[in-house]
């Protein structure tokens, strides 16, 4: 017999996924009201066409810091063109976040993330860019393989951004919060002084296209 499971019943075995992953050691786990909020969120997502955007959508972003740095990329083209934004995109149906993490970077970048290394940080319920999401903020250390630009129609290029080059911005899609829980090198209170008035620069350059994304970025690093 063919299985076609109700919303309710699919947004039950989307959070059973979600409960697997929260084991002891992980420092995040999930209140009533959020499950209730995911629960809600999903079943509001499965009656559409296959071709329309979710009004409710549950994703991951990958954090991936290494060496006190994080991976970032300039977006184009879609919702938060022109901003700074972590690998990521919206879980497929009955798929863990952490699994969601691991597609999603080598769909976007080539390169190999791996589930055990891999920690959820935060989950928020966030309304912006003319959406309505919640959100998985997943940790990662290390990668394998040559990070790539696979999707050029819908980011400029990669590159790494130390707590120095993210002070003071506006152009990035993650809360400060959670960019503040990330083992970034961060400069000294004088120093962030001086970032913020010198990304502001780049960023006001960039925006009246003096500038070009790897230009700025490679000031950024110097």
């Amino acid at each position: 017999m063919q299985d076609n499971p109700t919303p309710e019943q699919r947004a039950d075995r989307i959070l059973r996924g979600f409960n697997a992953e929260l084991h002891d050691g992980n420092p995040m786990w999930l209140h009533a009201n959020i499950k209730m909020e995911i629960q809600d969120a999903i079943a509001k997502t499965v009656v559409m066409k296959s071709d329309e955007k979710p009004r409710h959508a549950v994703g991951v972003s990958v954090l991936l810091v290494e060496d006190g740095r994080l991976l970032l990329g300039r977006r184009k083209g879609n919702t938060a063109a022109g901003m700074l934004s972590t690998p990521g995109g919206r879980l497929e149906l009955a798929e863990q976040p952490l699994y969601c993490a691991v597609r999603e970077f080598y769909e976007e970048t080539g390169a190999r993330i791996h589930s055990d290394d891999l920690k959820v940080m935060d989950v928020k319920k966030l309304s912006r860019f003319d959406d309505h999401y919640i959100m998985f903020y997943v940790l990662a250390t290390e990668h394998t393989g040559t990070i790539k630009n696979i999707e050029p129609d819908k980011c400029e290029g990669w590159h790494w951004y130390t707590g120095f080059d993210l002070t003071g911005r506006k152009d990035i899609t993650e809360p400060e919060d959670i960019l503040k829980q990330l083992p970034l090198t961060w400069p000294s209170e004088a120093a962030t002084e001086q970032a913020r008035g010198w990304n502001a620069a780049l960023v006001e350059l960039y925006k009246q296209g003096l500038l070009s994304s790897d230009h700025a970025s490679s000031l950024l690093r110097k």
